[in-house]
């Protein structure tokens, strides 16, 4: 049996590796042993074609299938570890063959996500061939695995983003002193809009509460209406009322579209290539924006606005990824990486509404094992991020909140234990972490019960979903109410 993790099978992979040829795209039949000949891989079995997913990852002399999501359930930490630096050395031994094959020494290929070893990994590509080089990606990823990398991996990669190491005209830059990135150009930029995209913003945050709605509604178009009638109950202001109004409408226009072109909006291999049609146009904009050296205020500002809404829409067909520049400011670059950005009231809320989003949709994940515990701790790391938001938010405004900094500091480390030492963990390590700290020996579902008091009037996912929407868009009632 050959597995995936043979140096020697890595080795003549990433050594042969062609964009241009139909490199190990299939296994042909010849004899029952492996065998390199012609600078091609050729295996038999039972004379099919194969492709890598069927091959194995050996780790302490066991087989495994090689699906990031199935080892993860095994709840092994060495062998998370262990699959984790074979995935990250497959996908960037990759990008950088690409790289070397487009020829683009100045592309910049960074880990952009989480560092927990039960994380997704989120690549992000910089530079003037990105988009070609993540289209190559998925193409050579479907030839080598008959999959996709969010499938076989839970690997994301992004052609683009609301921020790049780089220097153009027209764009804001500012300096960062990053110890992780010691390598890059520490000039950064910003897309500049003057501040004049606040509700587009807004609208693309309250696209990934309908978007987590709608995917789990059996994905019905004529349910729309009713999904955006749970949201507009808890709102009075008449702005807010407006664009939720209009971010329905773009989504519907999104989904009329996909509908369309006969687009399964779940086909991930589809969503890919929708993502790079979309990130193209993005680029072409980028390219306009950067080359006028002799743009006004007010025409930077349209182009700038336009850049912004085509990376929400392109991010929108992404696997996991963020629609919001106040998002992927706060939770990837100041949480993340520790950048020092900048960021305003309006982007900390398009964050605070779009993570809620993301807490619909893993509660609508969880919720087939109808098990409300099961839910709240696999949609812990965004209620993390929650409290992260909401606690900066309270900083600037603590009237609005509905929580004092206690309570909000008390939810910050409630879902940061649940993340760490529950989610993905073995109950023997959850019970050893309580005995570690000094806490009496409790089950993880009473540690929950315990430790948040939303939960003396939750009792399904239903009600915690309701919970998150009456939380969030009153919230953002009181937020229009002071600042639109």
């Amino acid at each position: 049996m050959l597995h995936v993790n043979n140096q020697t099978f890595l080795k003549n992979i990433f050594k042969n590796l062609d964009i241009d040829t139909t490199f190990l795209s299939e296994y042909k039949c010849k004899n029952k042993k492996k065998s390199f000949e012609n600078n091609k891989l050729e295996l038999e079995i039972e004379g099919k074609y194969k492709y890598l997913r069927h091959m194995f990852f050996k780790f302490e002399n066991k087989e495994y299938p090689v699906l990031w999501k199935p080892i993860k359930k095994i709840k092994s930490e060495k062998l998370l570890m262990e699959f984790g630096k074979f995935r990250n050395s497959f996908v960037m031994n990759t990008l950088n063959k690409l790289k070397e094959e487009f020829k683009c020494d100045k592309c910049i290929i960074i880990s952009t996500g989480s560092k927990n070893l039960d994380s997704d990994l989120d690549i992000s590509i910089y530079g003037l061939t990105a988009v070609p080089l993540a289209k190559a990606f998925n193409k050579i990823f479907k030839k080598l695995w008959n999959d996709t990398s969010e499938n076989v991996f839970d690997c994301n990669i992004y052609a683009d983003s609301f921020y790049e190491p780089a220097t153009i005209y027209n764009f804001k830059l500012i300096t960062l002193n990053d110890k992780n990135e010691r390598k890059h150009d520490k000039i950064y930029r910003l897309i500049e809009t003057y501040g004049k995209d606040v509700r587009d913003q807004h609208q693309w945050g309250i696209m990934k509460v309908l978007m987590s709605l709608y995917n789990h509604t059996n994905q019905n178009i004529d349910n729309l209406n009713e999904l955006s009638s749970r949201i507009s109950k808890y709102v009075t202001h008449p702005l807010l009322k407006k664009d939720i109004n209009i971010s329905l409408k773009k989504f519907r226009n999104i989904i009329h579209d996909s509908l369309g072109n006969k687009i399964d909006i779940r086909d991930r291999q589809v969503q890919n290539e929708m993502y790079i049609k979309k990130i193209s146009k993005a680029f072409k904009t980028k390219e306009l924006l950067s080359k006028t050296y002799d743009q006004t205020p007010d025409n930077i500002a349209k182009l700038g606005i336009k850049l912004k809404n085509q990376m929400s829409e392109s991010n929108f067909h992404a696997m996991d990824a963020y629609l919001t520049q106040g998002s992927f400011f706060y939770i990837v670059g100041i949480l993340g990486k520790g950048h020092e950005l900048p960021i305003s009231k309006h982007e900390l809320l398009d964050c605070f509404i779009e993570n809620n989003g993301e807490i619909i949709k893993d509660l609508y994940e969880t919720k087939k094992k109808n098990n409300i515990y099961e839910s709240i701790i696999q949609s812990s790391k965004y209620s993390m991020r929650v409290y992260k938001t909401l606690n900066e938010l309270n900083i600037i405004s603590p009237k609005l909140s509905p929580y004092t900094e206690k309570d909000i500091y008390k939810m910050i480390n409630t879902f940061t234990f649940i993340r760490k030492n529950i989610r993905g963990k073995s109950d023997k390590r959850f019970e050893e972490k309580l005995k570690e700290l000094g806490h009496k020996k409790i089950n993880k579902y009473e540690y929950i019960k315990e430790n948040l008091d939303i939960m003396k009037s939750i009792e399904n996912e239903n009600d915690y979903i309701k919970h998150i929407l009456s939380f969030t868009f009153k919230y953002a009632d009181m937020f229009y109410k002071c600042y639109m």
